[in-house]
């Protein structure tokens, strides 16, 4: 997760919509997103899904065995809302490495 942080990322999406709902966002769910992703030294820009058809090939490809079960996604919700933190300075949010080991036997106990 450090890497990411310290890593600078160029994001390519082939929806025009996400663009502006990333900056001017009154959701508050975007809202809640835009704040976490903000920590990140990242640049998003549009790409004609034309020019970018293996990321659309790869995103469409069935999953077999990868679908999440509803109760480890209610797990995962409760702990990120309950570990997680808010820095105020760079307005992102992390889980500490307690958090997510707990996280990880919970999900594993079901």
């Amino acid at each position: 997760m450090e890497l990411l942080y310290l890593s600078e990322l160029h994001i390519f999406t082939d929806k025009k919509s996400v663009l502006p709902i990333l900056r001017n966002s009154v959701d508050s769910e975007y809202t809640r997103y835009t704040a976490i992703i903000s920590g990140f030294n990242f640049t998003m820009s549009y790409i004609n899904t034309k020019l970018n058809g293996l990321a659309d090939f790869l995103s469409r490809q069935e999953m077999i065995n990868l679908s999440i079960d509803t109760s480890v996604k209610t797990i995962i919700e409760k702990n990120l809302n309950q570990t997680t933190t808010t820095n105020k300075d760079s307005q992102y949010s992390e889980l500490d490495s307690t958090s997510v080991e707990e996280m990880e036997n919970e999900i594993n106990e079901k």
